[in-house]
């Protein structure tokens, strides 16, 4: 093992987690070599040997620094001269493995390059249910975690040894290996959808890749599209425009009135993929309810919106600034700190109710446009059902009877469902198919319908 291994070997870890890769700064040395595992049948059991080697990875926390250690090598055999696989052992030089493991390690490094300031990216998580969309969204944000997390900070077994240099670790051109291959191999990110800071693996992250198709499946009336389209499109340009002063009152503020599940969400989700924008779901009721904690949580969200680039969704804001709440003594409070907030905040606003309740005056002066959601008819929920359909096939285009689908739109055009239980419903018939192994079809989501929202669909 001496000869196995040498300094200036970059060495790849492996466990369940995936791998991880280490410089060598010392050859391996003998720790065990032969002991039993078990001393009262000897000549039954395997025996471990051993050995420890000194190593380091870079380690991030900001910066990126020498994070010292000593792997530890481990092998059972029943004897010195018995020739083994290198596979049997948790660490093994990258010479000597195929050149898949450089490709990971190259590709991984390159990855975390982009993200070690600030990215939005999309993840593929292999746990997660991503029926209808490609990745999750995240922005990687190592900054803004500290900002949220100054007392959670990972405090990884080792040495911190010497950091990166700033002049290597400010250009835009990766490091050279084999310090490429040392990259960290988890990074911190804020799920927009579920304001959660989760940690990512560096191998799952990918470009976002904007579904500009989201806006034409929108369904509302072709002259709101037009209007909606055109002030988002016109604001962004603005911020790329450098004759236009930015003061108070020159965001834009949209509000959308409707019941659940009439494509109020739907709609700002497609003006921002269109937009080519993250965007920051905010539901009104995690801001708090006293006028303090609702200003520092929105000194957050707008400060995050504006260096992240994002337009912000506030959902449900009836929850704290509906008029019928008049007998809360701290209402006019919230309403002056939200108005304040959106006034001085020059991007794109969403906000979202299905109150039919009247809004404060001075909330309603900031708003550009208001749009009401009326329930769907019975042709909206035919195209919405179509449109699923369409996404469907195209996440998993050899699991969907499409056209067996398709055949029955009619009939599941005819139950009085809304946008949200429709969506409910094929994801609960996805999951019937595939635990049958089966291509997804009417029955399937005929037993949806009936067994969760009791509709009996006939064919």
């Amino acid at each position: 093992m001496g000869t196995f291994i040498h300094v200036g070997d970059v060495l790849v870890s492996r466990s369940p987690d995936g791998v991880k890769a280490y410089l060598a700064t010392s050859p391996a040395r003998p720790m065990h070599l032969g002991f039993p595992y078990d001393r009262e049948e000897d000549a039954q059991n395997p025996r471990k040997w051993m050995w420890a080697v000194d190593a380091w990875t870079y380690h991030f926390d900001g910066a990126l620094r020498r994070l010292e250690t000593t792997l530890h090598i481990e092998l059972r055999t029943n004897s010195a001269e018995e020739e083994i696989d290198i596979w049997r052992l948790d660490v093994v030089p990258l010479r000597l493995l195929d050149e898949r493991f450089l490709q990971i390690l190259r590709d991984r490094g390159r990855t975390f390059w982009q993200c070690r300031k600030r990215r939005f990216v999309s993840y593929l998580d292999k746990d997660a249910d991503v029926s209808y969309h490609e990745g999750e969204r995240f922005m990687v944000d190592f900054q803004a975690y500290k900002d949220a997390n100054p007392d959670s900070l990972d405090s990884p077994d080792g040495l911190f040894g010497s950091k990166m240099p700033d002049y290597i670790f400010e250009t835009d051109q990766p490091p050279a290996e084999p310090d490429l291959l040392l990259m960290p191999s988890e990074v911190v990110g804020f799920q927009l959808r579920t304001n959660k800071w989760k940690h990512l693996k560096v191998d799952r992250i990918q470009d976002v890749h904007w579904d500009y198709r989201a806006f034409d499946h929108l369904i509302m009336e072709a002259d709101w599209k037009r209007l909606i389209e055109s002030l988002v499109t016109t604001r962004l340009d603005a911020e790329h425009r450098t004759d236009v002063p930015f003061n108070k009152g020159n965001g834009l503020v949209m509000l959308l009135r409707g019941d659940s599940g009439t494509g109020k969400t739907y709609t700002a989700e497609a003006a921002a993929e269109r937009a080519g924008r993250p965007l920051y779901h905010i539901n009104c009721s995690d801001l708090g309810t006293k006028p303090d904690q609702i200003k520092a949580n929105l000194q957050t969200v707008f400060k995050r919106a504006k260096q992240w680039g994002s337009i912000l969704l506030f959902e449900d804001i009836d929850v704290f600034l509906a008029l019928d709440a008049a007998g809360d003594p701290d209402r006019n409070a919230r309403v002056s700190v939200f108005t304040h907030a959106l006034e001085y905040h020059d991007g794109i606003v969403i906000l979202t109710s299905t109150s039919h309740s009247l809004f404060d005056e001075a909330l309603m002066s900031r708003v550009r446009m208001a749009i009401y959601y009326p329930p769907l008819s019975k042709l909206q929920r035919s195209q919405l059902w179509h449109n699923f359909f369409v996404r469907l096939a195209d996440f998993m285009p050899f699991g969907i009877d499409v056209l067996n689908l398709r055949r029955h739109l009619d009939v599941f055009a005819e139950c009085e469902i809304n946008g949200r239980q429709i969506r409910n419903a094929l994801t609960t018939a996805r999951q019937l198919a595939q635990f049958n192994n089966e291509r997804l079809g009417f029955e399937h989501l005929r037993r949806a319908i009936l067994l969760t929202m009791g509709f009996d669909v006939s064919a």
